[in-house]
Order: structure tokens, then sequence, then C-alpha cells
């Protein structure tokens, strides 16, 4: 995992890490990555934190001839449900 870039928490928008992965994928079946842009979250309300991820495009990392751009969006939540456990959801 490669760290491409930085955006800082705005009063408008949430801050921004933007990432690149690369996957070797076994013959013949050409290699994957994913430019991914993810923020963490911590929702004071529900005390619980969301981690939200989705693909992205940026100018430090075009697609790679000979690579798939695969596509991604997801996201997990981490929530106390007591003093010894955590509820984990993707």
């Amino acid at each position: 995992i490669e760290p491409l870039d930085f955006i800082p928490k705005t009063e408008n928008q949430f801050a921004v890490s933007i990432t690149h992965e690369q996957y070797p994928s076994p013959y013949p079946l050409q290699n994957r990555d994913f430019l991914v842009a993810s923020t963490l979250h911590f929702d004071e309300k529900q005390q619980r934190y969301m981690l939200l991820k989705k693909s992205t495009t940026h100018p430090k990392c075009p697609p790679r001839e000979g690579t798939v751009r695969a596509l991604y969006i997801g996201g997990w939540i981490l929530q106390t449900v007591g003093t010894k456990k955590t509820r984990y959801v993707y």
C-alpha cells in the first residue's frame, strides 16, 4: 500500500487519505490495482467509528499498462457494545 495524498479536514469535508494498492495475479490473469480514497469518521451520537473507502482517480497515479484498475466501494463500522466487546460490521 503506497500513500499518495492526504486532504485535511475542512468545515465541510472529512479528512481523506488516498492510497494505491497493488496485487499480483497468477497467470493467465493480469495484476490488479486499486486507487482508493479513505476517510474515518467518529459518530458521537451512535458512539461508533466508520471507515469508508471508495475508488477514485489521482494525477499521481494513472492506470498502468498490463494492470487492471479494480473498483472498490465499502466500509467498516466499529462500535463498543460492552466493556470487552466490539461490534464489527462490514
